[in-house]
């Protein structure tokens, strides 16, 4: 006679225990699924910056470029303002001279050299004005590309992503063996286990 198939009861435990894993797979594979789609976007977000910053440095060497030629220029038209006013306090000595010999007839001449000799006066000043400027701007810029420069975009990626796999622990499924704490919303603990 053939004896009837071995039966096992089935514990209220044992269904609650499997639901408690139904429901921590469940927010597992949330969970994995959303840091798939962070890892993403910090990509791309990555790709992007990365593109900033060559642009910027590309602007930034345009610039820096730009700087040395206006001084360059600037410079040289210093001197050649500089030694064209030199020229005429000698020149205009000389006129004097002859003015008083011919009883002011060159009056005339006198007033138009000086009139001349402030609008040079006028040139050099503005150029005076440019070459601050040139100055200010180089010393800008060096200073906001010494305070904003930041480590490559790789590296900070790598970082990031080396603290958020080991800040919650080897493993986002981990026995608790600590006191009761607060947890947030995103934080799951079943049976003694937390699920971050």
């Amino acid at each position: 006679m053939t004896s009837p198939p071995t039966t096992y009861a089935v514990h209220d435990e044992d269904t609650s225990f499997c639901s408690n894993c139904k429901q921590l797979l469940s927010q597992l594979d949330s969970q994995v699924e959303r840091q798939a789609y962070l890892k993403r976007d910090l990509s791309s977000l990555a790709s992007a910056l990365a593109e900033e910053e060559d642009m910027r440095a590309s602007v930034e060497q345009d610039k820096e470029a730009l700087e040395e030629d206006v001084a360059d220029i600037t410079s040289a038209l210093f001197s050649a303002l500089n030694q064209i006013l030199m020229d005429e306090v000698t020149d205009r000595d000389g006129l004097v001279q002859i003015n008083r010999e011919t009883n002011g007839k060159l009056v005339q001449v006198l007033d138009a050299w000086d009139t001349r000799d402030a609008r040079l006066k006028q040139v050099k000043g503005l150029l005076v004005e440019l070459d601050s400027a040139v100055h200010t701007s180089a010393h800008v810029s060096h200073t906001m590309s010494h305070r904003y420069s930041q480590p490559p975009m790789n590296a900070t990626l790598s970082r990031f992503t080396s603290r958020s796999s080991t800040s919650s622990g080897s493993h986002p499924l981990r026995y608790s063996i600590d006191q009761p704490s607060p947890v947030d919303t995103n934080t799951i603990r079943i049976d003694g286990f937390i699920l971050s």
